[in-house]
Parts: C-alpha cells; structure tokens; sequence
C-alpha cells in the first residue's frame, strides 16, 4: 500500500495532476503539454480530444472519423474518398486496407442471412426455393447495399484500436500519414 502513494505521488508530480496546473520543472511542462503527451523517458498520454465513444457514434453514423462530417463517400457513389475533403484524414490507408470492409461485409451476408436461410430449409421451416432466394440475395444483393455501412464500420474500428493516429488527437496529417 506504501508503495502505491508513493508510486501516485510521482504520478502527481510527473503529469502536474493535483497541483492546479503547477508543474515541477519546464521539462514536466513540455512533456504534458506534447502533442502525443510523450517523451524520451515515456509516459501517460494525455486525454484525446476525440473519445471512443465518439467514434463509435460517427462509425454508426457513417461520418468521418476525425471530424465528424459526411464525408465518407461522394454523393451517389461507392467508392470511398481518400481522403476527407474538411480535415484531410485518410481513409484508404494503404495496400489491403479494402480487405477489412469485405470480411466485414462477408461476415453479415454469410451469418446473418445465408446460414440463418439454410438452416430453416433444413429444418423444414421454410421451403427450399425461399432458401436458395435468401441465399441468393444474401450473396449479392446485401453486399452492394452494406458497403457503404462496413466501410464506416471498418474505420470505426480501425481508429478505435488507434485511437492516436487520428490528426485531431495529435496523428499525422495529409502527406504525413502512413498510407
């Protein structure tokens, strides 16, 4: 127990917690007051400005990530931006990243309706033909009409995960993101 006061007042004096905004040294200041909230020796970072369930809010509500406008797509279209044309966060951030909203399309398409569907029609509780029209459309029809929701979802989950990378909680910006 002795050992986690002492361990917290570190805490205290390191981060300026508890002190009113009075830190110990220009160093200590300089550390908490970093973009990232990090420096050589590590450390905590400090708060994002732009919190989990914030993101999970504009995943659900197919905004971008950062700034939370509808940006996602090009009106009418299914090919995602590269990049949000208000913030310039990228979406396509590289080689493969396409793959994440595919598994997730797959994923609702295969478990949602077309084992659901054929599991009836084994158990007898819908006809054959009414299975193999679920199937169908489960396989083509819902795809097409999901994409737009899992690619929302896919980036919901990708910065949930990486939560730092975003350029509104101290993430790189335009050309100096990872594509």
């Amino acid at each position: 127990m002795r050992e986690a006061h002492s361990t917290l007042r570190a805490l205290t004096r390191r981060t300026g917690i508890g002190t009113r905004g009075q830190f110990d040294s220009e160093r200590d200041r300089a550390y908490f007051e970093s973009p990232r909230g990090d420096d050589a020796a590590g450390g905590i970072l400090r708060p994002m400005k732009i919190s989990k369930a914030d993101l999970v809010r504009r995943g659900f509500a197919h905004r971008c990530p950062n700034c939370g406008e509808r940006t996602l797509f090009p009106r009418k279209s299914l090919r995602i931006h590269r990049r949000c044309p208000v913030c310039d966060t990228g979406f396509d951030r590289g080689d493969g990243f396409f793959l994440g909203p595919w598994v997730l399309n797959y994923t609702v398409a295969a478990f949602l309706i077309v084992l659901p569907s054929i599991v009836m029609g084994a158990a007898g509780v819908i006809p054959w033909t009414a299975t193999a029209v679920l199937a169908v459309f489960g396989c083509t029809v819902l795809p097409v009409a999901l994409y737009r929701t899992t690619w929302s979802w896919w980036l919901m989950l990708y910065f949930l995960f990486l939560p730092a990378s975003l350029p509104a909680n101290g993430g790189p910006v335009g050309d100096a993101e990872e594509d």
